[in-house]
């Protein structure tokens, strides 16, 4: 695949899944039976339309809310585990021939809370971050939550923004007073 691919993998394959009082788990159950049975039906229509899955460790409770840590290579742009929003540990792996090929792949869904852009090129990245519509666009990196900066989504991703100076608005109401003394 590509040089960084097998510690990718191994990283993934290494991932703990625990509970989420668990301190050392660095995944935790989902939050509840009916979610994790949709994350599921997204992994086995994948796998029914012969996407490349490759998982992680289960849970330690088969019992619990637990899907593995999954990589789903080159799935299908029709599944709807590229459409959606899944909410739950599965990172789509999508080969593309060029930036502008990954930038409409990336715009082409309903949902846009967050992307992540993979690039040794600074330069492309601050090229395309502003193409990208998501609330939060991260590069060479995943999840990184700064409690200083908006996090909100576009399109179908909610609306308004947490944390940041529009998360303080959000909870005000401003008034203009205006007195001839």
């Amino acid at each position: 695949m590509i040089g960084w691919w097998p510690d990718f993998e191994q990283a993934v394959k290494s991932l703990s899944v625990g509970p989420g009082m668990d301190t050392g788990a660095q995944i935790n159950p989902l939050v509840s039976l009916a979610h994790r049975n949709k994350v599921a039906a997204y992994l086995d229509d994948a796998r029914a339309k012969n996407a490349e899955l490759i998982g992680g460790a289960a849970g330690p409770d088969a019992n619990g809310f637990y899907i593995p840590p999954t990589l789903v290579i080159n799935p299908d742009d029709r599944l709807n585990l590229t459409r959606e929003e899944v909410f739950g540990p599965v990172v789509n792996l999508i080969r593309v021939a060029s930036a502008e090929e990954a930038l409409s792949k990336a715009n082409d869904t309903d949902f846009g809370l967050t992307a992540s852009l993979w690039t040794t090129s600074l330069q492309q990245a601050m090229a395309l971050t502003p193409r990208i519509h998501a609330g939060t666009v991260w590069v060479n990196t995943h999840t990184l939550i700064d409690p200083n900066m908006p996090f909100g989504g576009f399109k179908q991703s909610g609306s308004g923004r947490d944390f940041g100076p529009d998360w303080l608005d959000a909870y005000t109401e401003s008034k203009s007073v205006c007195i001839r003394y």
